[in-house]
């Protein structure tokens, strides 16, 4: 009888627990607001909706489909990436709550601003969600403007009612990463009116020296250093991103730096596609832009564009030749005490230094020392032209004839007057080693023994 009484006193109490237990959880998924319970208040295929609009405050705006492109209702200046439009027509293509929610359950929510999406169908049909307020990760919504309330994540929410400046294309050259096209001209007019421009060369400049695919024809006459050109610009100009989108259809310009007599110009062409982007006043960190041919001001982050601004030295090709060291014919340098002459015959089989006849090493040589010469600064303030050492290099390729003045600044450095003009300096140590085998040469133009 004991033994009976103590297994019904167990069974009564698994069942009071049992009681207890359902009553708390009753509880937490009361205050919970209720038992999730997915439904469905929207479903149809992505591709039957044809007008997607959004209200959040000022953020209203309405997309339309045509031919499977999307476009914004109204506003022939915004360009949407196609892609992100898409995804998000897919989300609202089935919309999902997580269950009902009482009418007095509203007040645990805190109200926001009226958020609301119609989407209209191919067919004519339409549905309309509009969302009242949230609580954590929860929002509570009504739809076709029914009494009835439903609670969604709120996560759906943002993605639904999404920014248009998130649907918008963000790269300013759109497509230019993905081009087999390269880049064959480039320029960038800085606000002070500074230029630098450079292109791909053409077929004569190649025959001279075809080592280097650009030039450059601002500020400096001179090839470029193609590795640098690449990494330091072309790069760097596909990957320009708009931030936000801040006047679609400005009154004036000016207002936002953009004037012809303020604004600085990027220009380019890359393959066949010719593109010029207008950079304006910079704002918090953020530069007004617009494209040639369109509206919308922008603003993209300034440094995004510091690039713009690589000092054009930088880019050059170092020596200061014009042609390649295989294409010199003939080398006098002179330095006021003396004066040497090496030449080498048209066809290459004979070899002089002074008229003496010379080794090909010898001549080799003393074109390899020219070709140390290499830019080594700009000139800041030009000095005088005192000819310390001035060479003549003659080429056999059609290149004109080459004359560079070298003036001495101090131990370290000459200026280097090529053709007349002083831009670069160029170190006195490769001058004093240039001067040094000539020297040798002079005196031993056959260049025997000598070891290597």
């Amino acid at each position: 009888m004991k033994k009976q009484k103590v297994t019904i006193i167990l069974v009564i109490a698994l069942l009071l627990l049992g009681v207890v237990s359902f009553g708390i959880y009753s509880f937490v998924n009361s205050k919970d607001g209720g038992k999730t319970e997915e439904i469905e208040l929207f479903s149809c295929v992505p591709s039957a909706i044809s007008v997607y609009s959004v209200k959040d405050g000022e953020n209203e705006y309405t997309l339309v489909k045509k031919d499977s492109v999307w476009s914004v209702e109204g506003n022939e200046v915004a360009v949407l990436d196609q892609k992100l439009v898409q995804e998000i027509v897919n989300s609202a293509s089935l919309i999902v709550s997580q269950g009902k929610l009482k009418e007095r359950e509203l007040k645990e929510f805190e109200m926001t601003g009226v958020q609301s999406l119609e989407i209209k169908l191919e067919n004519g049909m339409s549905f309309k969600v509009t969302f009242l307020g949230q609580k954590g990760e929860t929002c509570v919504a009504r739809v076709n403007g029914k009494e009835e309330l439903y609670v969604l994540r709120k996560s759906v929410r943002d993605i639904l009612v999404a920014d248009l400046d998130k649907l918008r294309v963000s790269l300013v050259f759109e497509g230019l990463g993905k081009s087999d096209a390269v880049l064959t001209s480039y320029r960038f007019v800085d606000y002070d009116g500074s230029e630098t421009r450079i292109r791909t060369k053409n077929a004569q400049e190649i025959s001279r020296n075809g080592e280097n695919r650009y030039i450059m024809d601002a500020p400096y006459k001179k090839d470029v250093d193609d590795e640098k050109f690449e990494q330091q610009i072309v790069v760097r100009i596909p990957a320009i991103a708009t931030t936000k989108y801040v006047d679609d259809f400005p009154d004036n310009l000016a207002d936002y730096g953009l004037d012809r007599e303020s604004r600085a110009v990027l220009s380019f062409r890359w393959g066949e596609k010719e593109e010029v982007l207008y950079l304006g006043a910079e704002e918090s960190g953020m530069v007004h832009a617009v494209k040639e041919g369109k509206d919308g001001v922008f603003v993209i982050n300034a440094s995004q564009l510091e690039f713009l601004r690589t000092e054009p030295f930088y880019l050059l090709e170092s020596g200061i030749l014009r042609s390649e060291i295989e294409n010199v014919s003939k080398i006098t340098v002179e330095t006021g005490k003396d004066t040497f002459v090496v030449t080498r015959s048209a066809d290459k089989k004979f070899f002089y230094v002074n008229g003496k006849t010379a080794s090909e090493a010898a001549f080799g040589a003393v074109a390899e020392r020219l070709g140390d010469l290499e830019l080594l600064s700009e000139v800041i303030d030009t000095p005088e032209n005192k000819r310390d050492v001035c060479v003549t290099v003659v080429f056999d390729n059609g290149t004109a004839s080459q004359n560079i003045s070298l003036s001495k600044i101090n131990d370290k450095e000459y200026a280097a007057f090529i053709n007349g003009t002083a831009e670069f300096t160029v170190a006195g140590e490769t001058v004093d080693e240039l001067l040094e085998e000539l020297r040798a040469v002079n005196n031993n133009p056959m260049k025997t023994d000598e070891k290597g």
